[in-house]
């Protein structure tokens, strides 16, 4: 029988995997690249639900700081938020790419895309083809690491039986040369006795 944790996987599979990729998204790409390398997972709904979980708190952001446009802060910030307006509207792609990978800051700049006003059918699009971009390559990475634990288990494996063979070539050899040594030397005067 599996561990709990690799029981609950196998069970619920994807229904699992859609909480997980919200809340930490790229340690559960690796780990879901490896899952597909051994054959528990399908890339192409796994990517599919990848991408989802990671556009899902995206989008909350952007709506959360669309909807804060009217809030007593954004007010004070007042026209301190023409920069911000100015870097998402003409450099969409750049400021979603900084947003995604400032992993600290990330939430505060994605909330600021809908601060600015972007539009969602500019938000979207954007998010959706990183989230894709690094979602591929995290699976990707996942699934070799996949390939590389079966060739090091394999391997290990092989150098199990090896060093088994030799521990069992030592000690016969060392019995039998202990054997011939005994045989071959005349008995000492401590045997005699």
């Amino acid at each position: 029988m599996p561990p709990a944790p690799l029981a609950l996987l196998l069970a619920y599979k994807y229904w699992l995997l859609l909480p997980l990729a919200v809340v930490e998204g790229p340690a559960v790409a690796l780990i879901a690249g490896f899952l597909v390398s051994m054959g528990v997972l399908e890339l192409v709904p796994t990517l599919l639900i990848l991408i989802l979980g990671d556009i899902i708190p995206d989008l909350t952001l952007y709506w959360l700081g669309k909807t804060g446009h009217q809030t007593r802060l954004v007010k004070k910030l007042g026209n301190r938020l023409d920069a911000v307006e100015h870097f998402w509207h003409e450099h969409t792609f750049k400021s979603m790419l900084l947003s995604k990978w400032a992993f600290g800051l990330s939430p505060a700049l994605l909330m600021s895309a809908g601060l600015a006003r972007l539009p969602l059918r500019r938000y979207l699009p954007t998010a959706l083809f990183i989230a894709a971009s690094n979602y591929s390559v995290l699976c990707f990475l996942g699934y070799k690491f996949g390939d590389s634990y079966r060739m090091v288990n394999h391997s290990l494996e092989i150098a199990g039986v090896v060093v088994t063979l030799g521990i069992v070539f030592f000690v016969t050899g060392f019995i039998l040369v202990s054997r011939i040594a005994k045989r071959a030397l005349p008995p000492s005067p401590n045997d005699i006795a």
